[in-house]
């Protein structure tokens, strides 16, 4: 299994960069989790082969290049519709979504899972202020477990369990951290990943100003050897 970090900021991109965005390739398989900014360029003239797409949430940096995304696959591959897992939500942006010619909506509700032969994905929803899912992805052996967008929540303890990796959002550290937070920190992932015993840690979500090396030192209080994760960069599951 392999995981690509597309983009990694929240909830907007520093200059020249992404917001959250990963393509895990497993099985032969090429799953994108969450289509922030710069995933339609990283995809580029492959973007039709995807096996599916999974979003976290709506909110604008996890979704914002969905539309360039269906552009590419309805030119690249007429007729051809991509699954997209997305939350189970009434409003405007998800008639939208689900509208998009080149994707094939399956709707994520509360604790599920689908089996896509080698692969299984697993959702459990978590706390956020819209409604957020945290996956699991499995395949050949082997587990990475990604938050999505949430703050604390005893649920994120059951999606980490025992994953090879975990992605996850460390959007605060203790000095920025807000009164009623809506993202985790980083000693809280560190601690979140300890207690569920995963074998390893990358921190993303990373807020524009942020000072990566405290990010990534806080969360090793907890967790050492995390890691933040590097535009661009490609890390064997």
């Amino acid at each position: 299994m392999k995981l690509h970090i597309i983009g990694k900021y929240g909830p907007y991109p520093k200059r020249g960069k992404g917001t959250s965005s990963y393509l895990v390739e497993a099985e032969g398989k090429r799953i994108l989790l969450d289509c922030g900014a710069g995933a339609a360029s990283f995809l580029g003239e492959e973007a039709a082969g995807l096996d599916c797409v999974v979003l976290s949430h709506l909110h604008p940096d996890h979704i914002c290049d969905l539309l360039l995304l269906d552009q590419a696959i309805r030119m690249q591959a007429p007729g051809r519709r991509v699954d997209l897992y997305l939350p189970q939500v009434a409003g405007s942006v998800h008639g939208l979504l689900r509208s998009l010619e080149g994707f094939s909506p399956i709707p994520v509700e509360g604790e599920c899972s689908f089996d896509r032969k080698e692969l299984v994905l697993r959702f459990w929803p978590l706390t956020h202020p819209v409604p957020s899912y945290g996956v699991s992805l499995e395949a050949g052996g082997r587990r990475l477990a990604y938050t999505g967008d949430t703050t604390l929540d005893s649920r994120i303890v059951k999606l980490l369990a025992g994953a090879d990796a975990a992605l996850m959002d460390a959007a605060f550290t203790r000095e920025t951290l807000p009164p009623n937070p809506a993202h985790l920190w980083a000693e809280q992932c560190g601690r979140y990943a300890r207690e569920a015993g995963v074998g390893r840690l990358l921190l993303s979500h990373i807020h524009p100003l942020a000072d990566e090396a405290v990010v990534e030192a806080e969360a090793a209080e907890a967790f050492p050897g995390a890691q933040v994760v590097r535009e661009g960069a490609c890390y064997t599951i």
